[in-house]
């Protein structure tokens, strides 16, 4: 039992240092990477989907609301409603495709099992390992425009997920551009 200033179980010192980590890790974000932006609602957790077949035809989309979080929570949870989706639909075969290398990277190894995230990691690792194919890997972010402008969406939604058959209007030139190839540009330090 917490005997101090205390947040649920969670001790005032420690949510003290996770807050100064947090402001100078997003500073040095915002700083170093020009595409870093933190969200319109910090400590929400908004996610985006999109669903296409090998030929970058759009199959499904969907927007997601699910209250509180931390972005790694927004990551997993849009992994989650994903891969239920393409299960739910009959895909067989799946590429997940995340733009946060960190989401990868937890998805893919083993962790354990006092993981502050367990629950939702081990829920999508469970269904990653269904009776199909079903991969990983990092993209950036400015190759997930579509995926972007679906989360972006969700900001205005009630706690909810809302699924479109059809892509929105506004995400057309989006889904122009990945099919044509265009390419867009990303400074990526060699370091």
């Amino acid at each position: 039992m917490c005997s101090k200033l205390c947040l649920g179980r969670i001790p005032g010192y420690l949510l003290f240092a996770m807050t100064l980590w947090f402001t100078w890790k997003w500073k040095c974000d915002r700083v170093f990477d020009s595409t870093f932006q933190l969200s319109l609602c910090p400590g929400s957790i908004f996610a985006g989907g999109v669903i296409r077949d090998n030929t970058m035809n759009w199959l499904v989309g969907f927007a997601l609301n699910k209250g509180l979080g931390s972005v790694i929570e927004a990551e997993l949870w849009g992994i989650f409603e994903g891969l239920k989706l393409v299960w739910k639909v009959g895909f067989r075969k799946v590429i997940v495709e995340s733009d946060s290398q960190s989401t990868v990277l937890l998805l893919s190894n083993t962790i354990p099992l006092n993981h502050l995230l367990f629950n939702i990691i081990h829920v999508c690792k469970s269904l990653m390992e269904n009776e199909w194919s079903c991969t990983i890997h990092h993209v950036y972010r400015e190759s997930n425009k579509a995926v972007d402008f679906l989360t972006n969406l969700s900001h205005y939604l009630d706690l909810e997920i809302i699924v479109f058959e059809e892509p929105p209007t506004q995400i057309s030139g989006i889904l122009d551009d990945d099919y044509n190839g265009v390419d867009v540009g990303r400074m990526i330090s060699s370091s």
